[in-house]
């Protein structure tokens, strides 16, 4: 994030013009087999998951309805090495 912030100052942006905004939400998949489960794993097209409460939506949801999710062990987060980015499974 700080390079890409330098990288737009660096070619004359202006400071006060520029605005950081922070992603608080996640996308959510039903997976195709519950016996693969990793990275890339095939997603069910036609089973969908259910719509969260907040966004009303049923592949993305609120953080804190992923966090929830989450905690009552319905939905596993696991981190992307590559990216640095939590993939929802």
């Amino acid at each position: 994030m700080e390079q890409g912030l330098q990288a737009l100052l660096d070619r004359g942006a202006s400071r006060r013009k520029l605005v950081l905004g922070v992603a608080f939400y996640g996308r959510v998949y039903r997976l195709a087999s519950a016996d693969n489960t990793g990275l890339h794993a095939p997603i069910d097209l036609l089973n969908r998951p259910k719509r969260g409460a907040f966004l009303r939506s049923d592949d993305i949801h609120a953080y804190f309805e992923c966090r929830e999710l989450v905690r009552q062990r319905r939905l596993f987060a696991l981190l992307e090495a590559l990216t640095q980015a939590n993939v929802k499974q």
